[in-house]
């Protein structure tokens, strides 16, 4: 068992920002005791070395409402409303129309079935940027409806593959299919698990498939899944895609208390396989959250599963990892007189731009949980080849923790308010989403919040870096400056330059064949500086 209890706590240093605000509702009327908040999040990255982000939200499990931000690489944002609940969202490619961005959204619908919408991203990186439907009309995905009214049902998930094969217009790696998982009920009330392959103009690739009923050791009720695609490139021109399930089952009538990862082999054609199954006897465990990592030439299975489980009275954060399936590890000792929710996991890829060396490489899995005493959210690095915290700290994400705020916001309200992710197509930032739980119900509303790594080396939220041996020594002077900044660096010219504000807006850009860098045209203020190739600097403009 792993114990963290003598490492040092690293404070939120970047600010919280604002994303929106939630008022619980049932059905439209606000309601505090309904406090079921489901946040997801995704990212894609573009050549302007900046993210794509969207993050959709409900306003709790019987609103029949939700929401999607979408936040472009020059800051412009848009908001789309949701007839549904319980959430997930991802960014890819418009395969319809080559060198544009499309977003899938699955989600519960008025009738409790799973729906699964796209949406357009259009004019990206203009002041006219929106967001809207694409036009594609998908029947319901599940065939029976699974009310999500309370506050442990589970909810449908999904997750995209890179095409190793295929590079979008910014040079990376296509996102063109994805899977759905759902929780569905059979006959006789029985939950199982579903998933459906499609690709991102709305073609069915694999139709309703029972997951649960591929699986030799199923018993019982199935539910709460999650899924992550990675694709293994052993063979470049024929790259294999995997799906990574993870779910929880129980006997009828009892809680969750076998924690299952099943991996798939999806094939060009025909039906996707089992690869292998892992069955661990848990305590209680709501919500596991997976990710995965695409690889070239390492023949074992990356993926990282976060968890909340049953400890005495309260929960518990634990991983469960790929290259060590057989020991779950704790995560959250320094907070055991604590109770641990809203599990949540990134994927982070080393990934040299195609143009000059087309792989993709490992990194490392970041694992967030929410400590409900004090409605603080935290954050673990963790390596890929072993399920172990990868640096010798654990992290604080939200800066302001507003405490426990109502009675009827409960730890089991709390279980799903925070989400983590880095850009699918390069696996450079780390973001993250949350709900601070501040709605009591007489419409002056909660807030979803959101933060951004620094810098694209680092899944941090505070103003460091991942250093490696390939990354060139760099300083930044003066410190403050007034006008010009100056470079020592042995990285080589020219210099595309990136300048950030302390909220992730992009105040400059250009390039420059010297090591100075005019910045006579920025107000005063506290910046980022990012160079691709050089670790970002933070500078204070007087």
């Amino acid at each position: 068992m792993l114990s963290l209890s003598t490492l040092a706590q690293v404070p939120a240093t970047l600010p919280d920002v604002w994303v929106d605000q939630v008022t619980t509702t049932n059905m439209g009327v606000p309601d505090h005791k309904l406090d079921d908040v489901v946040v997801n999040c995704d990212m894609i990255k573009t050549l302007h070395d900046q993210p794509i982000i969207g993050i959709a939200w409900d306003e709790g499990c019987k609103s029949n409402v939700s929401h999607a931000f979408f936040k472009d690489y020059a800051g412009h944002t848009y908001t789309i409303n949701i007839d549904g609940s319980r959430p997930d969202i991802v960014i890819g490619d418009n395969p319809d129309q080559p060198g544009r961005y499309r977003a899938a959204i699955t989600y519960y619908d008025a009738g409790n079935f799973v729906r699964l919408d796209f949406y357009d991203l259009i004019d990206v990186g203009l002041p006219t940027f929106n967001v809207a439907s694409a036009g594609i009309t998908l029947p319901p995905l599940s065939f029976s409806a699974y009310p999500p009214f309370s506050d442990t049902d589970p909810m449908p998930h999904l997750d995209m593959w890179t095409d190793t094969r295929q590079y979008n217009k910014d040079g990376f790696h296509r996102l063109d299919e994805l899977i759905v998982t759902w929780t569905e009920l059979d006959p006789i009330g029985t939950s199982d698990i579903y998933y459906a392959l499609y690709n991102m103009s709305g073609f069915k690739l694999q139709g309703r498939t029972n997951l649960s009923a591929q699986v030799a050791s199923h018993t019982g009720h199935s539910e709460s899944s999650d899924v992550a695609c990675y694709t293994l490139i052993n063979n470049p021109s024929n790259p294999q895609k995997f799906a990574v399930f993870t779910y929880t089952v129980a006997t009828p009538g009892a809680p969750p208390s076998i924690l299952t990862a099943v991996r798939l082999l999806i094939p060009p054609f025909g039906t996707p396989t089992i690869v292998d199954t892992i069955n661990h006897s848990v305590a209680s465990v709501l919500f596991p959250r997976i990710e995965s990592l695409s690889i070239q030439y390492v023949p074992e299975p990356l993926w990282q599963v976060a968890v909340s489980a049953r400890v005495g009275s309260g929960y518990q954060g634990y991983g469960l990892s790929g290259q060590s399936s057989n020991t779950l590890q704790h995560f959250t000792t320094p907070f055991l007189l604590n109770d641990v929710k809203s599990p949540c996991v990134a994927g982070g890829l080393e990934f040299p731009h195609p143009i000059t060396s087309p792989i993709i490489g490992k990194k490392q899995f970041t694992v967030g949980y929410l400590v409900y005493d004090s409605l603080s959210y935290y954050a673990w690095d963790i390596a890929p080849n072993s399920g172990l915290p990868l640096s010798g700290s654990y992290y604080q994400i939200n800066q302001s923790p507003t405490g426990a705020i109502s009675p009827d916001y409960t730890s089991a309200d709390a279980s799903k308010s925070l989400a983590l992710s880095t850009c699918s197509n390069s696996g450079d930032y780390l973001l993250s989403a949350w709900y601070d739980g501040r709605d009591i119900g007489n419409g002056s509303g909660g807030n979803i919040f959101m933060k951004l790594s620094p810098s694209p080396d680092t899944m941090k939220f505070r103003p460091t870096v991942v250093q490696v041996a390939t990354v060139p020594a760099a300083t930044l002077y003066p410190n403050p400056a007034n006008d010009w900044l100056h470079l020592t660096t042995s990285a080589p010219a020219p210099y595309h330059y990136t300048i950030m504000d302390m909220t992730g807006r992009v105040m400059l850009q250009g390039s420059t064949p010297s090591k100075e860098i005019d910045i006579r045209s920025l107000g005063s203020g506290t910046y980022w500086l990012q160079i691709p190739g050089i670790p970002s600097q933070k500078f204070l403009k007087r």
